[in-house]
This record gives structure tokens, sequence and C-alpha cells, in this order.
């Protein structure tokens, strides 16, 4: 886990301006949030893709994960870095605990299974400690790299779209996938809150 952080590290550092963050309540509600004060006008940061977060937590439990995290960010900071962009959503999903998008598959056995703990909650909690600025990180409107809605959760929202027939302007199907129209206003509205 150390090799793969410092490596990501070494790929990925950047210096950006700082933005805000945001975390989920525990009804999966979208709320900003203060996740600590850096001292540098300089953003160092590295990201941490859903694959990365599917090897710290997919059939762990809360306490391993724990672990991974705090080993995660602990190397991050020790390489001199102020910012982890945490992916949060990456297919029409929730890698956290969510009211509108199912459980991801990269971190329970199947879509939209239940999960004991919010991932993203650990991860915000611990680099607090380390003085580690989170950052959401979000595919807005990529739902599949498949056409085929039965791979979905049943309470996906792209799936309930197609089923109950209004997906023609609220998702695009192609060749390579499904995906939120953007052009759809109510495609855009479902994508804030989730």
């Amino acid at each position: 886990m150390r090799k793969l952080v410092l490596a990501l590290v070494a790929v990925l550092s950047f210096n950006f301006t700082s933005c805000g963050a945001f975390n989920t309540d525990k009804q999966g509600v979208a709320e900003t949030v203060e996740v600590n004060t850096v001292h540098s006008t300089q953003l160092r940061g590295v990201w941490l893709s859903y694959f990365e977060i599917a090897e710290m937590c997919k059939g762990k439990t809360e306490e391993v994960y724990t672990g991974n995290v705090e080993e995660v960010v602990k190397n991050t900071a020790e390489a001199g870095l102020n910012t982890i962009f945490y992916q949060v959503r990456c297919f029409g999903d929730a890698l956290y605990n969510s009211s509108v998008f199912p459980t991801s598959k990269y971190i329970v056995q199947n879509e939209g299974d239940a999960i004991e703990y919010d991932p993203f909650r650990i991860f915000i909690d611990i680099a607090k400690k380390y003085s580690i600025s989170v950052h959401a990180w979000v595919n807005p409107f990529r739902v599949s790299y498949s056409e085929d809605f039965t791979l979905l959760s049943e309470n996906n929202p792209a799936r309930i779209f197609s089923e109950e027939g209004n997906s023609e302007n609220q998702l695009l199907v192609c060749e390579k996938g499904i995906y939120y129209n953007p052009a759809s206003e109510e495609s855009r509205t479902l994508l804030y809150p989730g």
C-alpha cells in the first residue's frame, strides 16, 4: 500500500490553488464542510481513484479500512502533500452512504449492497488529523460502460428511469455505455444531492 501511495504521489503531484470540499451526512445529503486549514497557498495533491479505494475497502471491515486509510493519509502528509482528491462517484454510484445513488460495486460485492460504515466519512476524519484537505471527485454523467440496464442495481436512478420509460431525455445510451444526459434538467438536478 505504501508503494502505491508513493507512486501516486510521485506521478500525480501538482500545484494548484485550493478549492472547497463536500461531505454527506448520515442520510446521504451533501453539505459543505471545512476539512482543515491549509497553511500554504499551494495545493499539492494526489488523486485516489475508485481502483485504489476498492483495494482499501472492498471486503474489508471498518477496522481494516480505517488502518488502510491511516496509512495512505500519513504517507501523503509525509510526502509533503496537503490535499487528496477522493473519487466518490465513478459510475452513477456512490463510494459513500448515499440516499440517491446505490453503493458502488467497487466497495461492496454487488452494486446497491449495504455497507456497514461510510468510507468517505472515515477518510475525512482521518485526514483532519494530518491537516490534509479532502476534495470529492465526481464523474457526474457516466453510469456504465455497458448498455445493459439489468447490470445496474434495482435502486440505480438510471435503471429506474429506463424501467419507467423516462430514459429518452434523461439518459444517453450508446455502444460505449449509459450516461446521464447533461442537457436534461432532471438528470442535472439528480446529481447534486446524490
